[in-house]
């Protein structure tokens, strides 16, 4: 321990030194990124939660690919059922805690429209939202700053882009459109379990829907304003 030279006055003169504030073990090293693959740990009781907490850690001290790798890892398992997790319910709760970090990854929303997208229920809610993700995702990677003069930075632009846009008209086959999520929202003061069950959309959290009907209707104005 690092004492000053004044706690070893006497009692009446002794100054308590000013103490740095407590910071959880758990949030310093990063215990959670012990685990061997990520199979393996989906599988046990506890193994979702200790990897979004490894996701978050990373994106917390900047390692942005390690993160993106986890979350990516994630999703897949998720949605493959090959965890002990709520499935694509946790999947977008991970995503949007990584957008309030990364604001301007399109990736994010990417994933989030692959989460939601469903191919067997065409014109469901969930396809509504998952349209609403990916073209704000095509947005935020076409209004960031490529150096497309750069001709290996122009081919992976144009590679995603297409990656977007495929995933968009994929949605559209399945009748997935901004204009009802949207429509379904606005009155809205807060969702319900039951109005969320009420569209096939029980599985998710009502505070993540809610963020993505404000953040994608914010933009849209702001997009239509400009």
């Amino acid at each position: 321990f690092d004492f000053d030279d004044d706690v070893f006055v006497s009692k009446a003169e002794r100054i308590i030194p000013e103490q740095a504030p407590y910071i959880a073990k758990e949030e310093t090293d990063g215990w959670f990124h012990s685990f061997n693959d990520y199979e393996s740990l989906m599988l046990e009781r506890h193994g979702p939660n200790q990897l979004k907490s490894a996701i978050e850690h990373d994106y917390l001290y900047k390692r942005y690919e390690r993160a993106l790798t986890g979350a990516l890892k994630y999703i897949e398992l998720a949605d493959s059922g090959h965890c002990k997790c709520g499935r694509p319910g946790d999947a977008v709760s991970a995503l949007v805690r990584y957008h309030k970090l990364r604001r301007l990854d399109y990736h994010a929303w990417h994933l989030l429209a692959i989460v939601m997208y469903s191919d067997d229920n065409p014109g469901s809610m969930r396809n509504h939202v998952a349209q609403a993700a990916v073209q704000r995702a095509i947005k935020t990677m076409t209004s960031s700053q490529w150096s497309l003069h750069i001709d290996q930075v122009r081919r992976r632009y144009e590679r995603e882009l297409e990656q977007l846009n495929g995933l968009a008209r994929q949605i559209s086959a399945q009748q997935g459109s901004i204009d009802p999520f949207f429509t379904w929202m606005q009155p809205k003061q807060g969702l319900s379990k039951e109005e969320l069950r009420g569209v096939g959309m029980e599985v998710f959290n009502a505070e993540d829907i809610e963020f993505i009907y404000t953040t994608c209707a914010r933009h849209q104005d702001t997009d239509a304003d400009e």
